[in-house]
């Protein structure tokens, strides 16, 4: 804990190998655009229960800004890639392996 600023590369020693496979299986199965949350959440700013219909009913752009759960819960309304996502990503639907 003495690399705060994370100048060393830990990803180049063997130890950390089996850590980072099974970080990158679990960013490929949420993949580049993750469907969004069914049912209802709670906002950690209010603890205020919503569905994703509540960033998109009004003052959506407000509403995804002031609360992260709309990035992360709701990609299809508040997600930052949304207009580019897996088309433009993968447009020959082929997702790129790493190991």
């Amino acid at each position: 804990m003495n690399d705060l600023s994370e100048i060393t590369d830990l990803s180049e020693r063997s130890e950390h190998l089996d850590t980072m496979k099974s970080m990158y299986k679990e960013l490929m199965a949420l993949g580049p655009c993750p469907d969004d949350r069914l049912g209802k959440f709670k906002l950690s700013k209010t603890l205020k229960e919503v569905d994703c219909a509540w960033f998109a009913s009004k003052n959506t752009k407000r509403r995804c800004k002031n609360h992260i759960e709309g990035e992360l819960l709701c990609n299809s309304i508040c997600g930052r890639y949304n207009d580019e996502c897996n088309s433009a990503l993968f447009p020959n639907g082929e997702i790129p392996t790493l190991l």
